[in-house]
């Protein structure tokens, strides 16, 4: 899941215009945490059983990972979510994508055990706001927490943000796209990449999401009269339709990439 729904920023951010800080130091913010990151994504992606499970409790036992911007009115105009988790630093030890990564960092919590890496789980900007280098800064605050807490690496299930024109092309085909400059074609790729990130491998289903067929009709504003695949707005690759089954699933694929 882990991306924004804004083209790649390249202006740099006036940052006197703005505060940062991570939930523990405002917990008086936290609704509008919710709110921004509710409007960030299509209504589909808010239907995650294991963000449904989870969430809340992030919020609340890992306030001090979850890193928000505010402007001059204290409105937060950014979120960036991340969550601790064991990882022994080999790519085919990396949990299956962002549903996984998210499980296995709660499911540490509860056991006591000690988290050895720092793992992205989302970045949102209000519209008003993109496009002026803020989730540059949020990344570079989410590296600062890798350092801070002596976290052995910090990677992201990138979702590409350009990914949904092209829901035909297997991730493991996109990921490989570049500009005539050699930089990644993707631009939310590109801004990790910048940022000295490396693409570790895709994700086939990083988030999966199911419902009934009229959940999905609900959630994408379409009709499914007939079972097969189909492309719907937002989506990265096809959802998936049984009308028979009365039964509707969406696999999103993403992209590990490492920062440190």
């Amino acid at each position: 899941m882990y991306g924004i729904k804004e083209e790649e920023e390249t202006a740099e951010l006036e940052q006197q215009k703005y505060q940062i800080f991570t939930l523990d130091k405002r917990p008086d913010f936290i609704e509008q945490t919710y709110e921004l990151n509710q409007t960030a994504w299509p209504e589909f992606m808010l239907h995650d059983k294991i963000a449904d499970t989870y969430w809340e409790e992030l919020i609340a036992d890992f306030s001090r990972f979850q890193v928000c911007v505010c402007d001059r009115d204290e409105k937060v105009i950014a979120v960036g979510n991340t969550i601790p988790f064991i990882w022994d630093g080999r790519i085919e030890s990396l949990p299956a994508g962002w549903d996984r990564v998210f499980e296995y960092g709660m499911q540490a919590r509860e056991k006591s055990s000690s988290a050895t890496a720092l793992s992205a789980l989302g970045i949102a900007v209000h519209p008003a706001y993109r496009n002026q280098g803020i989730s540059n800064m949020l990344l570079r605050e989410m590296r600062k927490l890798v350092e801070n807490n002596q976290f052995q690496a910090f990677v992201a299930p990138v979702r590409p943000i350009l990914k949904s024109k092209y829901p035909l092309t297997p991730i493991e085909n996109y990921i490989h796209w570049h500009r005539e400059d050699n930089a990644p074609f993707d631009p939310w790729i590109r801004l990790h990449w910048k940022l000295g990130a490396k693409i570790l491998c895709p994700i086939q289903k990083s988030m999966v999401i199911k419902g009934t067929v009229n959940e999905w009709e609900e959630w994408t504003n379409m009709r499914f009269p007939e079972t097969g695949q189909y492309i719907v707005p937002g989506a990265l690759q096809p959802i998936k339709i049984d009308v028979e089954k009365n039964f509707g699933i969406y696999e999103d694929p993403n992209i590990w990439m490492r920062h440190i």
